[in-house]
Formats: structure tokens, C-alpha cells, sequence
């Protein structure tokens, strides 16, 4: 029943983002960027992971760019297939990213890998979140796997849409729920 739920939330969300217009999509990007940008927690971190998007992910782009300039180490996911695991990989030029398996950006094998517990803020993709702020991946596990060793002083964010917020996602045992989601036009902080 729950992988049907699941699946079920899934394509709702992926349908409503394939059927929005291209200049809202921008706009909405912009808002989740300068959400991000204004965020204390973001301006209190030194070491910040967060990700390349998919075609169905919110790009944070303009933001990991500004929070290069403001000096912060910023890492993203370099995916190991095989393993199904990630590791945390420096970037400081967005435009060096290689692109591999399911057409997912990430760091090259020459970048520095960051200890998780050297992470001060995970900002995270995700299909679907609700305003408990649990969240809903594609079905891989690879977050599931990378936030299990990420300790619990480590603030973890989702980042979405306002229309990938959803009435509630199921979770399981190995589910971690994030500790806020920001959107284009809130930040929701779990209580």
C-alpha cells in the first residue's frame, strides 16, 4: 500500500511540474534562491552540501553561486552507482560539473571530498514534502543511505516547489524527515 501511495505521489507531482509554465518555473527558482540566500541558518554555515538539479528539482544555482562568493564551501553529491552511496565532493565553479549516469551533474573525480560530519547545512532535492516536513525521494534510497550518517546537529533542508507540497508523504523506519523545507514563497520549520 505504501509503494503504491508512493507511486501514486509521484506522478501527480512530476505531472504538475511538467505542466508548469517555463517563466513560472523561473520565477520560482529565483524565490527559492533568494529564500536560501536570506536564510540565518545558510549565513551561519561554513560547509554546505546541496545538489545539481533534475529536469523535475528546483535549481540552486544562483544560490550556490552566491554562497561561494559570501566564502562558503559549497559540495555536491558525487554518486556511486555500484555502491548506491554519495559522498559530499567541493565545487567552486559550477560550470565544471560532469554529468553521468541519468543525466545527474556532479562534482569530477579530482574534486575534495568533505567528511559528512564536516557538513554544517545539507540543502536536498526531493519529489514531494509535506508541512511535517517529510520527504518523499525518487525510490533509489541514495538519501535515504547518505542522511543516515549525517548526525542530528546537522541542519537538513528540503528544497521544492510549492506545488511538490503534498497533504502528507508516508515514511518508513529509515525515512529521516528534514528539519525545514523552503519554497518560492515559505520556509516551513519542523517542530
Amino acid at each position: 500500500m505504501t509503494d503504491s501511495l508512493k507511486s501514486d505521489i509521484r506522478l501527480a507531482v512530476r505531472s504538475s511540474i511538467a505542466h508548469a509554465a517555463r517563466d513560472a518555473i523561473a520565477a520560482w527558482n529565483e524565490a527559492i534562491c533568494a529564500r536560501v540566500l536570506d536564510w540565518d541558518v545558510a549565513h551561519q554555515s561554513t560547509t554546505i552540501c546541496a545538489y545539481a538539479p533534475s529536469v523535475f528539482e528546483a535549481d540552486l544555482s544562483p544560490a550556490l553561486e552566491g554562497l561561494m562568493e559570501l566564502g562558503k564551501t559549497v559540495c555536491l553529491p558525487r554518486v556511486d552507482w555500484d555502491a548506491k552511496g554519495m559522498v559530499p565532493a567541493v565545487v567552486t565553479d559550477l560550470t565544471t560539473l560532469v554529468t553521468h549516469r541519468h543525466g545527474i551533474a556532479e562534482p569530477g573525480e579530482r574534486a575534495p571530498v568533505v567528511a559528512v560530519e564536516d557538513l554544517d547545512l545539507i540543502l536536498v532535492p526531493g519529489v514531494a514534502f509535506d508541512e511535517r516536513c517529510n520527504r518523499l525521494g525518487r525510490g533509489g534510497g541514495f538519501y535515504d543511505r547518505f542522511l543516515g550518517g549525517v548526525g542530528p546537529d546537522t541542519p537538513v533542508a528540503g528544497i521544492a516547489f510549492e506545488l511538490q507540497m503534498v497533504r502528507s508523504v508516508p515514511m518508513e523506519r529509515h525515512d529521516r524527515a528534514m528539519d525545514a523545507v523552503v519554497t518560492e514563497s515559505r520556509l516551513i520549520v519542523r517542530r
